[in-house]
């Protein structure tokens, strides 16, 4: 009976002594659709950092790796479902979680600061997406055109960003669009700069052969029905080949009409 005792005791003493060189690391978050990765490095002494990993309070097989892949879609988690992910790990040494972003709590999106100088476009976004992507417009001959895209940072709080830009003499007007999802997307501000370049200018207003810029621009000739007929940069435009009457000319977000004379 003593020996039993002894032998119970020691057991106890044995579990006990193990739970002191083990820690632990908590992560609680929501599915995303996205799986987890860990570093799981090895303690000096040829063994795995990780002993356990528990999913939502069940113990999940891991395999024997310095990367494990907590796959959560094979776990029948919908979109959103809450999720927690308990690490058991010695205390030699520490895992890390490769994407933590992976089960991050996303709130709508939004704006932060914006502004517009000389150099161009700066602006902040909060509660983005994994693949969220920016779009900057410029208000161009009466409407918005996208002129440049940019992926989103996608990383927790506040994320900042800075494009150069080139300003029109004159008025500028720019806003930004945020898309998180074909369904799901946001505007900025629209924000107005005014330049003091040179303005940009053409001749002759009568044409027979060429159309003359003062310094190189992009360009597109429309005729009447506001058909694009030409388009392309430069600070000349070949008309031979346009038939004789009156057209468009857009440019350095202006639109303007020329006569081409007949050959």
């Amino acid at each position: 009976m003593i020996n039993v005792k002894k032998i119970t005791l020691l057991g106890f003493y044995l579990l006990f002594s193990s739970s002191l060189f083990a820690e632990e690391i908590k992560i609680n978050g929501v599915y995303n659709g996205i799986n987890l990765h860990i570093q799981n490095p090895h303690d000096g002494n040829g063994n795995y950092c990780i002993s356990t990993v528990y999913v939502n309070g069940i113990q999940t097989k891991i395999p024997s790796s310095t990367v494990i892949t907590l796959d959560l879609g094979s776990m029948n988690f919908k979109i959103g479902d809450k999720i927690e992910i308990k690490i058991i790990h010695q205390d030699k040494c520490k895992p890390k979680i490769i994407n933590p972003n992976a089960l991050l709590i996303r709130g709508d999106f939004h704006f932060g600061k914006l502004k517009v100088d000389d150099e161009g476009l700066y602006w902040e976004g909060r509660g983005e997406g994994e693949n969220g992507q920016y779009f900057i417009e410029t208000f161009k001959n009466s409407s918005w055109q996208a002129e440049k895209a940019i992926l989103a940072k996608g990383t927790r709080g506040i994320n900042s960003y800075t494009l150069q830009v080139n300003h029109i003499a004159g008025l500028n007007k720019y806003r930004i669009k945020y898309v998180d999802s074909p369904e799901k997307f946001y505007y900025s501000d629209e924000i107005e700069f005014i330049s003091d370049k040179e303005k940009v200018y053409f001749y002759p207003k009568n044409v027979s052969t060429t159309i003359y810029f003062s310094k190189v621009v992009k360009y597109e000739i429309l005729d009447l029905n506001h058909k694009t007929i030409l388009k392309g940069s430069g600070n000349e435009i070949d008309c031979t080949s346009l038939l004789s009457g009156t057209y468009y000319l857009l440019y350095d977000n202006r639109t303007e009409q020329f006569y081409k004379k007949p050959n």
